[in-house]
């Protein structure tokens, strides 16, 4: 399975939007989101056209942030 498909996997109607972004901050942090990142990560998914999109967005911003640029 490609990360393509895992992603469509993992946003679909069966995971929650807070599943979503834990297993996303897991994968490139290696560490579960604040409260404070939870709630900015859940206002841009209301704010996106589909889950698909806003999860591409999350995982690109955590892979440019310098938390896993520093880390990795």
């Amino acid at each position: 399975m490609n990360a393509n498909e895992t992603l469509k996997l993992l946003t679909s109607d069966a995971s929650s939007e807070q599943t979503v972004i834990e297993e996303l901050y897991l994968a490139c942090y290696s560490r579960r989101p604040s409260e404070a990142e939870v709630r900015n990560a859940s206002l841009h998914f209301e704010k996106s056209k589909s889950r698909q999109q806003a999860a591409e967005d999350l995982i690109w911003s955590l892979l440019n942030s310098y938390e896993f640029l520093f880390n990795h």
